[in-house]
């Protein structure tokens, strides 16, 4: 602690330099260890935690955009929708693009624009409920994509796919919106009881490749 010590100018006041020194430490853990730390976090989890990358929006969207906190409408957010970047910090360190980065404030921006528009149905079925995962897989089941929103840690596994529509043959491809199921990965159970369509071909799907994610991180 010596050497730290004498890094700083002294004062003439032991105290008074003491406090100056745990000042100079916590600015540096809070301004660079902790965000050096998150975005380390945030690239070396893609190793074992696939997700989903947006298409990139217009360049004219390159700019800030100003909203107000929903709670404090003193404060407000700079948006970037090109880039997908917020002021709240909330996901700021995962990958650009990366659909993980749609805080609260660039998908109500994102809606309000009519820019949900630019993505696809199962995507749009993601942020609308609100993109809650650590981790986003399509996987293919009788040659259409089903989404997988889950974490290598838990159990409730959250399955993005199409409802059947009145007019689709039995048996056949389900062709309507995309929707959310819940699936209890160690029992193959769905939560509240409703199945999705094709549910017979997504759940050995689904487990075969959460299970590879959770040996990876265990």
């Amino acid at each position: 602690m010596s050497e730290l010590y004498q890094i700083f100018s002294s004062t003439g006041n032991l105290i008074v330099d003491w406090a100056l020194i745990l000042v100079g430490i916590w600015v540096m853990v809070r301004f660079l260890v902790v965000p050096l730390r998150n975005y380390w976090r945030s690239h070396n989890s893609s190793r074992w935690c696939p997700t989903i990358f947006l298409p990139q929006l217009d360049k004219k969207l390159n700019k800030t955009v100003r909203v107000a906190s929903r709670r404090n409408k003193t404060r407000e957010y700079r948006l970037n929708l090109y880039r997908l970047s917020c002021s709240c910090k909330q996901r700021k360190y995962n990958l650009p693009l990366d659909i993980r980065r749609l805080c609260r404030h660039l998908r109500k921006e994102l809606e309000l624009s009519n820019l949900l528009l630019h993505y696809d149905d199962m995507v749009q079925c993601i942020i609308d409920h609100r993109v809650k995962d650590s981790c986003y897989k399509i996987i293919s089941v009788r040659g259409y994509d089903v989404a997988v929103g889950f974490h290598p840690k838990s159990d409730f596994v959250r399955i993005y796919t199409r409802r059947k529509e009145c007019h689709d043959p039995p048996g056949g491809v389900p062709s309507g919106h995309y929707d959310k199921f819940t699936l209890l990965l160690s029992q193959e159970v769905w939560i509240y009881g409703e199945a999705p369509p094709d549910a017979e071909f997504i759940i050995p799907a689904v487990v075969e490749m959460v299970s590879g994610y959770q040996k990876m991180c265990s």
